[in-house]
């Protein structure tokens, strides 16, 4: 905020760094060496971003006459005077879920026009066994993976071609019900509701604009129609967008349902008011750039746990733990925002035998200690 032109340059510096490293390690251009030659400053050059869009005054909505070119360029780029951004206390954490508060105000009567807002969930039932249940943080992990890389691949194995939301019902010893629920990453479809504009609602610090965000009330449709009760104890295991989707439901849903641990896989949300009843653990690349669109580090809290990893190659220098290698890993520098990834990560993490990792594990466990009873998977369409 104090020398942004430092910044820019700063910025442009390093991601030149990346191109320069891309040509001396594969002889091409290879986009993901300038994600890691940035990963240094993206966090705060994000924040930074959003500092910048809390401080847009952003009419509520367009009249009806008013065209969408016309209404951005006579709002986007009027801006409050310094006193009116300081009388709002625009200053300090949550500066980018605070700008898309503002954003969102021009950007959502668009989405909803070009979109359509109308949700429809319906259940399906895929043609391969996608998820395979267990009590773990790691076998949930597996489970995310398989779920979020059939969609996000191209591979149509499963049948699965959408973002769809897995639900498992554990039986417990004492007859009551409990609920793991693993939400894939942004599917890419213009008519789904994991589609990635769901984003800039979901992540908005006004209560009612996240309400709206479709993939939001996709998962609480699957919920209501998968039966969850009130009192029944939640797991909700998210990768990317849907690390959010579960942020913003501990956050939003705490008087709906028993939201009681959420793991995500490179989302951010950090600026998310998730309850103490609600456990986090949070698993980030150090390099993947999605999980810094928050603008800020993850809080240092008892029910927070996150696990930061980054990615080396096989002849990187010993270290005490040897790094766990990542499944079907090519020479070639590839998104460390793949589940693979996360799974690999979690797992050095778990071996090295953290006493925070074991905690957090051990009561991810126990919310679905039980009898796995099947599986029901749901699937969003969003139409005008």
């Amino acid at each position: 905020m104090s020398s942004r032109e430092s910044a820019i340059l700063a910025l442009t510096a390093s991601a030149l760094m990346g191109v320069r490293r891309s040509y001396a390690k594969e002889g091409k251009f290879n986009k993901f060496y300038l994600v890691e030659s940035t990963a240094w400053m993206q966090e705060s050059f994000v924040s930074v971003l959003g500092e910048h869009a809390s401080r847009l005054n952003i009419q509520e909505r367009p009249s009806k006459d008013t065209s969408i070119l016309e209404y951005i360029t006579k709002t986007l780029f009027m801006v409050t005077k310094p006193g009116a951004a300081i009388a709002e206390g625009l200053s300090g954490k949550g500066s980018v879920n605070r700008g898309l508060k503002k954003i969102d105000r021009l950007l959502i009567p668009y989405f909803d026009k070009d979109h359509g807002d109308n949700l429809s969930v319906t259940r399906v039932y895929p043609k391969t066994k996608v998820v395979r249940g267990g009590t773990s943080t790691k076998d949930a992990i597996a489970d995310q993976r398989r779920l979020s890389e059939g969609p996000l691949n191209g591979e149509r194995e499963s049948g699965l071609e959408y973002g769809t939301i897995a639900c498992c019902k554990y039986r417990k010893a004492n007859g009551t019900y409990a609920w793991r629920i693993i939400i894939p990453g942004t599917d890419g479809n213009h008519d789904s509701p994991m589609d990635w504009y769901t984003n800039f609602e979901l992540m908005s610090a006004d209560e009612r604009q996240r309400g709206t965000a479709e993939s939001l009330r996709f998962l609480d449709e699957t919920m209501k129609q998968a039966g969850i009760q009130p009192d029944d104890p939640v797991e909700i295991v998210g990768h990317s967008q849907g690390g959010i989707i579960a942020a913003a439901a501990a956050t939003d849903f705490q008087d709906k349902y028993d939201i009681q641990h959420i793991a995500t896989l490179g989302s951010p949300i950090a600026n998310f008011e998730i309850p103490e009843k609600t456990r986090v653990t949070a698993i980030e690349m150090d390099d993947e750039g999605i999980a810094a669109l928050d603008g800020e580090a993850n809080p240092h809290t008892e029910n927070w746990l996150t696990i930061r990893c980054s990615v080396h190659e096989e002849d990187a220098p010993k270290r005490a733990f040897p790094g766990a290698e990542v499944s079907d890993s090519s020479g070639e520098k590839n998104s460390t925002h793949y589940p693979k990834y996360h799974e690999a990560g979690y797992r050095y993490a778990y071996d090295t035998g953290s006493k925070s990792v074991l905690d957090h594990d051990r009561h991810f466990q126990e919310v679905v200690e039980g009898e796995l009873e099947e599986v029901q998977y749901y699937e969003g369409r969003i139409s005008k």
